[in-house]
């Protein structure tokens, strides 16, 4: 059966879930976290559900593995979300998804989907050395600092749809590597995505 823990439950305290086995599906929807979240070295082998969750500290999802669907939709995250060295098994859903502060994935695995569609990011987004086999949502997407997917593997299904992708502020930057990111990166239509080239334009020219 399913664990359910949601409907603005509050964990005034911090919780520490490092190392924990979680077998069955996990619902914990519209859960404010007020303090660290510790979750790293984790196995989550159920679905897991984290839609409308507010993590108001630091977020530790390091070393761990996700072996269903993620759910994240419409998260919160206040403080540092650190996510290095995950594996992801199956699609994650981080869409509409709000970062107030630095969001770290690198060195993880994407065997399936990532989906951060409509997210806003106000800090650093780091995907460095990680491994994207499929899939990389960013449309609509309010970007206001560097993401970086610099020494990242993209695999021969790898695209990044970067449809409507904002550059909201004079910091905001896509980064890569030469000859490399250019190749997955995708528009749905070039109407309607003017813009989203003009500002991709120089960022080409530092990647010839």
């Amino acid at each position: 059966f399913p664990v359910t823990i949601g409907g603005h439950s509050k964990f005034f305290q911090e919780t520490n879930w490092s190392g924990a086995r979680f077998y069955r599906d996990l619902d914990l929807s519209e859960a404010i976290f007020g303090r660290d979240f510790k979750g790293n070295k984790a196995h989550f082998w159920g679905h897991r559900k984290f839609r409308r969750v507010q993590f108001q500290g630091p977020v530790d999802f390091s070393l761990t593995a996700f072996w269903e669907t993620s759910h994240f939709e419409e998260a919160e995250f206040a403080q540092l979300a650190n996510f290095t060295q995950v594996q992801w098994l199956k699609t994650v859903n981080f869409s509409q998804g709000h970062w107030r502060d630095r969001l770290l994935f690198s060195e993880s695995r994407f065997f399936e989907d990532l989906n951060l569609s409509n997210a806003t990011l106000e800090k650093t987004v780091a995907l460095r050395y990680s491994r994207l086999s499929h899939r990389v949502n960013l449309q609509d997407v309010k970007l206001l600092a560097q993401l970086d997917f610099s020494n990242a593997v993209f695999f021969p299904f790898t695209q990044i749809n970067v449809s409507g992708l904002a550059f909201d502020s004079d910091q905001a930057k896509l980064l890569g590597d030469k000859g490399m990111i250019g190749q997955v990166l995708t528009v749905n239509t070039l109407e309607g995505n003017e813009t989203v080239l003009r500002n991709l334009v120089p960022i080409y020219r530092d990647w010839e």
